[in-house]
């Protein structure tokens, strides 16, 4: 079990390095902050590291009274580098906070070592569920869904993605994935994910209007053009949106959708699909039948409730592992 702060957390995020080190954050929700988490003896025992976002900068680990400061926390995404740059966005009301480690979250005060902090690494004030996603040792890219009718850019509502090449410091202009004068085209994003041979980006979202539908942008120049594919189209009356349609990537490049689907209103009593690619980049690439990842049996007959769903989803040693939460 990971805790060791006075409160509660929810809606984990977990994330690997190279060495086999585990991060797990968890939100409080705006303004309470994000916690942090690390394992460096392959999950047998967690150290609690505090807030990265605390009052937009890293709190100390000294207490849980002073971690509870945190300005952040309605929804959090986390990566980390081939260069061990680890990455800690955590959404408050006004922006993004893009927390940066050099040392593996530790937090020393060496140069090198201590957290940079970037509470503003979005331009839109009106940002909601960010996905960040880290490419070689410092370029960090991000999406998130821009809210209808706040600030947005004229004729851009939907899904936006941006770039940064010096560890999550600053961030370049928005590019809008979804196409100019397509109003509230997305209604539910999910992770971000980047093919570390080729560049390659993916993203997933549920259409709006066609919750039984799932969508794959695509971009192969690092972002700055994209392409939208369907890959899933449920039965009429069935519904995606469970929580979110995730992505994970092997090293063969071969691309896995894990999504929710439900026959119920209300998005209760989900059940997990899973469908691959083995050329997602393709004009038209080909994908497997979906298939039920989880049993009635496995769920215990009951399915999950909108908030009892995958949280996060990767690949380690061969194995499509999901995070519940």
């Amino acid at each position: 079990m990971v805790e060791g702060e006075a409160d509660q957390s929810i809606e984990p995020e977990i994330k690997i390095d190279i060495f086999g080190n585990i991060y797990v954050t968890g939100t409080h929700g705006v303004p309470g902050g994000l916690d942090f988490w690390k394992s460096t003896d392959k999950g047998a025992s967690f150290v609690y590291l505090g807030q990265p976002d605390g009052a937009q900068d890293k709190c100390t680990r000294a207490g849980p009274v002073i971690c509870q400061n945190g300005l952040g926390g309605g929804d959090d995404s986390v990566d980390v580098s081939n260069g061990g740059y680890l990455y800690i966005s955590s959404l408050w009301g006004g922006s993004v906070t893009m927390s940066t480690s050099y040392d593996g979250g530790d937090g020393g005060a060496a140069p090198g070592q201590a957290w940079q902090v970037n509470p503003v690494a979005s331009s839109l004030p009106s940002d909601d569920r960010m996905w960040v996603a880290a490419y070689g040792p410092q370029t960090l890219y991000m999406t998130y869904n821009d809210i209808a009718g706040l600030n947005d850019p004229p004729g851009s509502i939907g899904l936006f993605f941006v770039k940064s090449t010096d560890g999550g410091k600053t961030f370049g202009a928005p590019v809008a994935i979804t196409a100019l004068g397509q109003t509230n085209l997305v209604n539910l994003e999910g992770n971000l994910v980047v093919d570390q041979y080729t560049g390659n980006i993916y993203t997933a979202y549920i259409p709006n209007g066609s919750e039984n539908v799932i969508d794959i942008a695509r971009s192969t120049d690092g972002g700055s053009t994209w392409s939208v594919i369907t890959v899933y189209t449920g039965p009429a009356g069935t519904t995606n949106r469970g929580v979110f349609p995730l992505l994970a990537l092997d090293r063969r490049g071969n691309l896995h959708l894990a999504f929710t689907k439900s026959n119920s209103t209300g998005h209760t009593n989900c059940h997990i699909f899973l469908t691959s690619s083995a050329n997602p980049a393709a004009a038209t690439p080909t994908w497997t039948t979906a298939v039920h990842a989880l049993s009635e049996t496995a769920l215990g007959k009951r399915g999950f409730a909108a908030r009892q769903v995958a949280r996060d989803f990767f690949v380690t040693t061969n194995m499509l592992v999901l995070v519940f939460g």
